[in-house]
């Protein structure tokens, strides 16, 4: 793992499969690498960064997933069981494949916070943005 900075994102976090941060509005954000294949391995490492990053505070968190960006069967198991809290969580796809993927997730996921998909990312900060009190 490499922790690089930036004036931009001060604490970005680069990793093999993704960019993470959190932006100004604060927002957790994974960023996947086209054609990133997520393993156990990688789901572990994103969650760990994320409770890193909220500091025992449930953040809002958006996942924008890369082109051709997949997940093994075993490792979207684990993050159905083992993720973290949020107070709302969006995802932006680019194809409808992981768009129906999404869509298992938020079917069969263990939290009850608000999830939703999106093929933009301003309108998921927008929908992410509303669920602040």
């Amino acid at each position: 793992m490499m922790i690089l900075t930036s004036k931009q994102h001060p604490h970005l976090i680069t990793t093999s499969s993704a960019e993470m941060y959190v932006d100004d509005d604060n927002i957790f954000i994974t960023k996947f690498n086209d054609n990133a294949l997520l393993r156990i391995e990688q789901v572990k490492e994103i969650i760990t960064h994320y409770e890193h990053f909220n500091a025992s505070k449930p953040k809002l968190v958006l996942t924008i997933a890369g082109r051709n960006t997949n997940i093994t069967p075993a490792a979207r198991e684990y993050a159905e069981s083992n993720g973290a809290q949020a107070i709302a969580e969006a995802y932006v796809v680019s194809s409808l494949a992981q768009r129906f993927i999404v869509n298992i997730y938020m079917d069969i996921r263990n939290n009850d916070h608000p999830v939703n998909v999106f093929s933009d990312i301003d309108n998921a900060k927008k929908w992410l943005l509303s669920h602040i009190n």
